[in-house]
């Protein structure tokens, strides 16, 4: 039978690249914490849907992009008209892409690249504008009822340009 040797390790200066190389083995839990506050705060100041971008708040919340939803108006000069942006609007392939954008992450240039592409596009009705908003679904644990907020919203003349 082999007795089990006990060695005393002594440090030398041999030692120092390895006790400096460590720190590396912390990286991936720094850049998963940074990607976490990136996140919390793309979430917090533009509107993204928490399950996004990482899904660190992915049961967290009922912020989800299908509880989102984009409602569009066309402007006349009397009245707004809602319309479904999908069902009404044809060859909807290239908006299939800005739609989604203004769903999860409802910035100023994502709704603009939307109500850019809807203007573009042909209408029975003659409109003096176009109105887009994004809807977010919030829950009150006080009163246990679900409501619709607004997150954003970008309003355009007939050519696309930006009204108040």
């Amino acid at each position: 039978m082999v007795e089990p040797r006990f060695y005393t390790r002594v440090k030398s200066e041999t030692d120092a690249p390895a006790r400096t190389a460590r720190w590396w083995w912390y990286f991936p839990v720094i850049l998963a914490v940074v990607f976490a506050l990136w996140q919390v705060r793309l979430a917090q100041r533009y509107g993204l849907t928490p399950s996004k971008g990482g899904a660190f708040g992915l049961f967290s919340t009922v912020d989800k992009l299908e509880n989102r939803n984009l409602r569009a108006y066309l402007l006349t000069k009397t009245q707004e008209i809602p319309f479904a942006i999908p069902q009404t609007v044809p060859s909807t392939e290239e908006l299939r892409k800005p739609i989604y954008r203004a769903a999860s992450l409802p910035i100023e240039a994502y709704l603009q690249a939307l109500t850019d592409e809807l203007v573009k596009k042909p209408f029975t009705v003659p409109f003096t504008g176009i109105r887009v908003e994004t809807w977010k679904m919030d829950f009150d644990s006080a009163t246990l009822r679900a409501s619709r907020i607004k997150v954003a919203s970008r309003t355009v003349d007939a050519n696309g340009h930006k009204q108040p």
